[in-house]
C-alpha cells in the first residue's frame, strides 16, 4: 500500500543519515538524483496525498539535511534548500508542498491522451504532441514562477 511505501521511503532517509556523515555528497546525490524522483511519480499519479508526505518530509528535514549540513535547519532555511540550484538552493523540494502541483500538472499536461484512450479512439494514431509540449512549457512557467515569488 502506498502507506507503506511512505514508511519504507521514511525509512529509507533516515538510513541516508548515517550514509550522509560518512559522505554527504554521495547521499545528497542519491537523493535528487534518485530518491527523490520516486517520489515524484507517486505524486504525479494519485490525487490528494500531499499530507501522507509529512513523515518523509520530516525525516529529510530532521535527519537528511542536518546529517548533510552538519547542524538543525530552520523552518526559512528549509525554504532555502527546497529551492532549484539556480537560485541558491539545494533542490532538495518539500514533497508535501510539491505533491499536488505535480498531480494536477501531469493530468492537464496528459488530459488530451487520457480522452484518447478512455473513449478508444482510433485516432489515437493522429494525437497532437504539440499541446503535450505546450502544457509542460507552461507547467515549467508556472513552476519558474512559484519560485521566483517565494524569493
Amino acid at each position: 500500500s502506498f502507506a507503506n511505501s511512505c514508511y519504507c521511503g521514511e525509512r529509507m532517509y533516515n538510513n541516508m543519515q548515517e550514509e550522509a556523515k560518512e559522505d554527504p555528497q554521495l547521499a545528497y546525490a542519491a537523493y535528487t538524483k534518485g530518491l527523490s524522483h520516486r517520489w515524484t511519480f507517486v505524486q504525479r499519479t494519485i490525487k490528494d496525498i500531499s499530507e501522507l508526505f509529512n513523515p518523509l518530509e520530516d525525516a529529510i528535514t530532521n535527519n537528511l539535511i542536518p546529517a548533510l549540513t552538519g547542524r538543525t535547519v530552520s523552518d526559512t532555511e528549509r525554504e532555502i534548500i527546497a529551492l532549484p540550484l539556480r537560485y541558491g538552493g539545494l533542490g532538495m523540494q518539500n514533497p508535501v508542498k510539491t505533491a499536488d502541483r505535480e498531480f494536477y500538472t501531469s493530468n492537464s499536461i496528459t488530459e488530451e491522451l487520457q480522452n484518447l484512450i478512455c473513449r478508444q479512439d482510433p485516432q489515437l494514431a493522429n494525437y497532437d504532441k504539440s499541446k503535450m509540449l505546450m502544457g509542460k512549457q507552461v507547467a515549467k512557467s508556472v513552476k519558474r514562477g512559484q519560485t521566483e515569488i517565494r524569493l
